[in-house]
């Protein structure tokens, strides 16, 4: 089994909405180290050529989603006050994580149909 998988498009587009949620942090305004966790973390998955990469952009999408989601009055807060740039960068970071997080667990789907249908059960194929 290997351990490495080619950049598959589900895969490039998880990195990429990671990336692009950094940038929509951006443009919202310097708060914390918000944006180089996801540029980092889009960085792994689009240039490791692991296997299983695509877990941490579905794991740190749904939790800033569904973070960003929780304090709803922050999200309403950079929309009203913040201006263009503002309100555009909330709407690229949601749509970023959104993306990243349905882009990476059709990655993973791949990554388990590549295993083969006996690879949970232990069992070989005889022939």
């Amino acid at each position: 089994m290997p351990l490495h998988t080619p950049r598959t498009a589900s895969v490039r587009v998880a990195g990429s909405g990671l990336v692009a949620a950094s940038l929509g942090d951006f443009a919202q305004g310097y708060d914390g180290p918000g944006p180089f966790v996801f540029l980092a973390a889009g960085l792994l998955v689009l240039l490791v050529p692991w296997r299983l990469t695509p877990l941490p952009a579905v794991v740190t999408s749904v939790f800033f989603l569904a973070g960003a989601l929780a304090n709803s009055s922050d999200l309403a807060a950079a929309v009203d006050g913040g201006g263009l740039l503002a309100c555009t960068g909330v709407v690229v970071q949601l749509a970023g994580f959104a993306v990243s997080a349905v882009a990476g667990c059709l990655a993973l789907r791949g990554v388990r149909r590549e295993r083969g249908p006996h690879a949970s059960t232990g069992h070989r194929e005889e022939g």
